[in-house]
């Protein structure tokens, strides 16, 4: 324990490196299922476009396109660009608390306490795109703002430029983020300094040039990328104070940060003693950030309904609150050996079960009982299509998941889904297959129909298909 204990303190990146690398290969190697949101890239993805149909904007589907260029479109593809962004990530993590952190041992509790959020211990591997991007937009952001008030060169507020406009095309949501962090800087003097130096238009100016092509084509298509963001989201005014509804805010923010809040909590609770009064600039621009937010949150509660609060939300009002609660700790303990010793070391125990998890669910789960997306065996099912049937045929896909997985599955079939060609090989058609995952009436007199079967433990997955003259696949 003592020899794992000098290497995590030692090498505190590089063993979140490989933390992260364990999570890359469980995902690519025991399950060729393609989740739900990296569905949305496969299709997204193909093009590069100044927007999307889609209610988020288009930066991590243009990251997505440019590696789908360099390695095909795969699983492996997206699995790559999202634990790539990841690493990212927790490196600018380590460059703040190397920062704001006075000890190692504070700088690696400060590093590994971003492993208690449920989004990062557990969330961001079953799921998330955009917001992998939204959170190292947001520290990014947090990092180049921190420079500044140690270097308030051109370079640290390029970067910060840099860091805006990233966070403007990664979520919508970036600009609540942007909003609160506004207001915390203004709140003090020597915060908003930063804001009133000439190297603030080149922040502005960067920011401006990165963001304003995608929301000059956002104006022009509003109504339609508005709709959909009101589908997703659910809002009304209170008719009803005590309503239960009213506490899915603070609930939502109680389930984000747990179990970090009841780790850290208890030792920030203690008699004040002289260095309390001797507080560092880093903490109070935390202090006022979340009790800006604080403020905000109970206004809203009490003005509106919120049906549902998805974790994902929360991001551009929470992430900080880890480095915001170590902060505290350094003010009240400077550092506990034993005490971050012990955090760091149930944070690696916990990452260690949850890799174990997702291991058993995704080999043994359907076995035993536990059958899920991850365990969908669509790119098995393709695989039992007969090549004299796929030979010559252009394949239209009826269904959203089947052609995420076709690019892997038929990489020398032309492929057609939502009135769109994709893997075009421009040869001349000669068939036309059509699959589906419910039985298709066919327009033409089929050649031939039929269905393909897989079973997961008890769990059956059909695709069903029908050969037709090459007319049926034309547009």
């Amino acid at each position: 324990m003592k020899k794992i204990s000098e290497i995590v303190f030692k090498y505190p990146i590089h063993t979140i490196i490989a933390y992260l690398l364990m999570h890359f290969l469980v995902r690519i190697y025991l399950s060729d299922t393609i989740q739900v949101d990296d569905r949305e890239q496969i299709l997204y993805g193909q093009t590069l476009n100044l927007g999307y149909p889609m209610p988020q904007p288009p930066l991590y589907s243009w990251i997505v396109w440019l590696f789908f260029k360099i390695l095909g479109t795969s699983l492996f593809t997206v699995s790559i660009v999202k634990y790539l962004l990841l690493a990212f990530t927790y490196i600018v993590i380590w460059s703040i608390c190397k920062k704001i952190f006075q000890t190692n041992k504070v700088k690696v509790l400060g590093l590994f306490s971003f492993l208690l959020l449920p989004s990062f211990f557990w969330h961001i591997h079953e799921g998330f795109t955009h917001t992998v991007i939204l959170g190292l937009a947001i520290l990014m952001t947090t990092n180049s703002y921190f420079n500044i008030q140690i270097d308030s060169s051109i370079k640290n507020y390029s970067f910060l430029g840099l860091s805006i406009g990233i966070g403007l095309l990664s979520k919508y949501s970036f600009l609540i983020f942007l909003l609160l962090f506004l207001l915390a800087t203004l709140s003090r003097k020597d915060f908003r300094d930063v804001l009133f130096k000439r190297g603030i238009f080149i922040t502005f100016i960067i920011a401006s040039l990165i963001a304003l092509p995608h929301y000059y084509w956002l104006a022009e298509n509003f109504n339609s990328i508005s709709n959909q963001a009101m589908e997703r989201v659910s809002i009304g005014y209170a008719n009803n104070i005590g309503s239960l509804r009213n506490l899915q805010l603070p609930l939502s923010y109680l389930g984000f940060l747990t179990p970090l809040i009841f780790i850290i909590t208890p030792f920030l609770i203690r008699k004040k003693n002289k260095t309390d009064n001797i507080v560092d600039p880093y903490l109070i621009f935390f202090r006022s950030f979340f009790l800006i937010l604080f403020a905000l949150s109970v206004f809203f509660s009490f003005s509106f309904e919120i049906e549902q609060v998805k974790v994902r939300w929360l991001h551009p009002l929470l992430l900080l609150a880890p480095l915001w609660l170590v902060s505290e700790y350094q003010q009240k303990h400077q550092e506990n050996n034993k005490f971050i010793r012990n955090v760091v070391f149930f944070t690696i125990f916990l990452s260690l079960i949850v890799i174990g998890s997702r291991v058993v669910k995704m080999t043994i789960g359907p076995e035993l009982g536990f059958y899920g997306r991850i365990n969908i065996p669509i790119s098995q099912t393709l695989k039992k299509i007969p090549h004299n049937i796929l030979e010559g045929s252009t394949i239209k896909i009826l269904d959203y998941s089947i052609f995420a997985h076709s690019f892997e599955a038929f990489p020398n079939n032309t492929l057609q889904f939502i009135g769109k060609k994709f893997n075009d090989k421009k040869d001349k058609t000669q068939k036309c297959l059509i699959l589906d995952i419910s039985p298709i009436e066919s327009l033409a007199k089929p050649a031939l129909t039929g269905s393909f079967v897989t079973f997961r433990g008890k769990f059956k997955y059909e695709i069903f298909y029908s050969l037709e003259q090459s007319s049926s696949c034309k547009f």
